[in-house]
């Protein structure tokens, strides 16, 4: 790619730099024995993206022809009427790959699809879906100050859903294994789908929570959600710029209890948001967004970082490179404590202990949040007394995170979902030990 980064600063561009990626999917969706889609696909896509006259411009096509992407490009950022800056970093040259144990692509297609369909339901069960994709993704980058980074990706990805019926009622659980992983990841997938299929039996016991004000026990799960959502997007440096983000102008105040360490972290090898670079070439590395309930870091690119005078954080990401590269989480959590988990159970008089998350609603700008558990339990004298449903979590993020009071030392990693911000959707990881929070806002149905 040099020639090309040289015709690009030949025709006038102050910083060029050049994405490509390519990727090959297979996917496979079944509904009680019945296969619904099976697919597979390749796609590949070439990104420019150069700084002329202090301008951005970017361009894109599914072809070879660099040279004329490059020129498109400095068109684009001819027409762009907004200034930007970036600072000059040291070049980075590093080949990344991850590793596998066995390769999707080496098994055929018609085993993948036999190891789905021979999966039988339990009694009570009357639907089981499942999702298998695996994805062979290629990276390239490289750009005028020399950066050469290449990543060779697997993922391997296995989405359950079991809905079981008594009487009238039915109820419905899912849960989903992903990670930058080879096939090996299937080698569970039976016991996997039966856990979950036990686990939509068991809601069909649950009782409506009563709402109201209580000590609450959150888990891994939930906790990563909760951290991602109501903290983690109010620490993307854009938002902050753009004055959405409750947390402007709390950078190094106390904003949690004191025993509260949040990070978010692209080298955590084979961990869901793992990012060995971003797309600027920045290297992941591990930025501490929380110490000791301080916020001692927002999370940039190489633009907001400019604008900041800080370094970026390697967390500049797109989710192909026809899009805009904004700030972005990669693996963000809750750093473990030091609390065991039947001591935190047995510290609760009268509470609940809420686990998973059905998806909820978080504002920036004001901290106001509302998620909704995926099961629950009553607490009564350190004890879970009894299955709950219907249990949404509620408050300001600023209040809860200094309510939170005792952090496990149980940390779950778990991965599956994907983030999305501006119309983009970027693979994020997210996760946490066990922690209470005290007086918590729970909505409920007596």
């Amino acid at each position: 790619m040099h020639e090309y980064i040289k015709y690009g600063e030949g025709v006038g561009a102050q910083y060029v730099e050049i994405k490509h990626a390519t990727s090959q999917r297979d996917n496979i969706e079944i509904s009680n024995k019945h296969i619904k889609e099976i697919s597979s696909g390749i796609n590949s896509m070439l990104g420019v993206r150069v700084i002329f006259k202090d301008r951005w411009g970017t361009a894109f096509s599914n072809k070879d022809n660099i040279e004329e992407t490059i020129n498109q490009a400095i068109k684009n950022a001819k027409a762009n009427k907004q200034k930007t800056r970036i600072d000059t970093f040291k070049a980075n040259k590093r080949s990344f790959k991850t590793k596998v144990k066995t390769d999707p692509a080496n098994i055929p297609f018609l085993e993948k699809q036999n190891s789905l369909l021979k999966i039988n339901r339990i009694k009570s069960v009357t639907n089981l879906s499942q999702q298998y994709t695996d994805i062979t993704r290629n990276f390239g980058f490289f750009n005028s100050e020399g950066s050469e980074l290449r990543w060779d990706d697997k993922i391997t990805f296995h989405m359950v859903s079991s809905s079981a019926k008594k009487n009238n009622r039915i109820e419905n659980y899912f849960d989903v294994k992903a990670e930058h992983k080879g096939y090996e990841l299937m080698d569970d997938a039976e016991n996997f789908s039966l856990e979950i299929m036990k686990k939509s039996v068991e809601m069909l016991r649950a009782r409506n929570a009563n709402g109201g004000t209580y000590p609450v026990l959150i888990d891994q799960k939930l906790g990563g959600v909760l951290i991602h959502e109501a903290l983690g997007h109010a620490c993307e440096a854009d938002i902050v710029l753009n004055n959405n983000s409750v947390l402007g102008n709390k950078l190094n105040e106390q904003v949690g209890s004191a025993n509260l360490n949040v990070y978010d972290a692209g080298n955590i090898i084979n961990s869901w948001g793992w990012t060995p670079f971003d797309d600027e070439g920045i290297l992941a590395k591990k930025t501490p967004l929380i110490r000791k309930g301080v916020l001692t870091n927002f999370l940039h690119n190489r633009e907001t970082a400019a604008k900041f005078k800080v370094n970026p954080t390697g967390n500049g990401r797109a989710q192909s490179p026809s899009n805009k590269v904004i700030p972005r989480m990669t693996n963000t959590f809750i750093d473990k404590g030091e609390s065991r988990f039947d001591d935190m159970l047995s510290s609760i008089k009268e509470g609940y202990y809420l686990k998973g998350s059905l998806g909820g609603e978080v504002e920036s700008a004001s901290g106001q949040f509302l998620f909704n558990a995926q099961e629950g339990f009553l607490i009564k004298n350190g004890q879970l007394i009894k299955r709950v449903k219907g249990v949404s979590l509620t408050g300001n993020i600023l209040e809860t995170l200094k309510n939170i009071c005792l952090i496990g030392d149980d940390p779950l990693i778990h991965g599956g979902g994907a983030c999305g911000k501006a119309e983009q959707y970027v693979l994020a990881g997210n996760w946490s030990p066990h922690i209470k929070i005290k007086n918590t806002l729970l909505g409920g149905q007596n």
